[in-house]
């Protein structure tokens, strides 16, 4: 318990804000730049996988077969050669590159115009609430009520 109780009063070693903000900062950016090496590794592992399952050969070629009257047909298939099949796989693989750029590029220009709209509005209200109200000309002054009949007969009496 003693022991609990040192531990828990001993200043050294204590980690002051600036040194956690600091510690923070680092590994957010670590793991950031960790995150992306691995999505780029992991991209170049697909393509070497996709590489190599263009390159295996697929051919055959099977021979039909007779026996007395029986037989059956044979089967062939020949596959492109695997140079013209790597070649469409990287242009494939390059235009999807192309594309997934331009579609996070045309994000980003849509979250920064959504972005500057808000901005605006903000700036727009708060240039509404720090304006003095002006008086609208639609809105008239309240108007004072009209004496009823009565009120004329009465006010009329007092005068006399």
């Amino acid at each position: 318990m003693r022991l609990l109780r040192a531990l828990w009063q001993d200043e050294h070693g204590v980690i002051l804000s600036a040194e956690m903000v600091l510690i923070g900062t680092l590994g957010v950016v670590g793991a950031t730049v960790g995150l992306s090496a691995i999505a780029q590794s992991v991209g170049d592992e697909m393509t070497d996988l996709a590489r190599s399952f263009r390159s295996l050969d697929q051919s055959f070629h099977v021979e039909g077969v007779r026996v007395g009257k029986a037989w059956t047909a044979g089967s062939s298939f020949q596959q492109e050669p695997v140079e013209v099949s790597l070649k469409r796989l990287d242009a494939d693989i390059e235009r999807m590159t192309v594309d997934a750029e331009e579609r996070a590029d045309k994000a980003a220009a849509t979250q920064k115009k959504e972005a500057e709209k808000r901005a605006l509005q903000e700036k727009k209200m708060e240039e509404m609430k720090a304006e003095p109200k002006k008086a609208d000309p639609k809105k008239e002054a309240p108007r004072k009520k009209k004496p009823k009949d009565k009120d004329r007969e009465t006010a009329a009496d007092l005068e006399a």
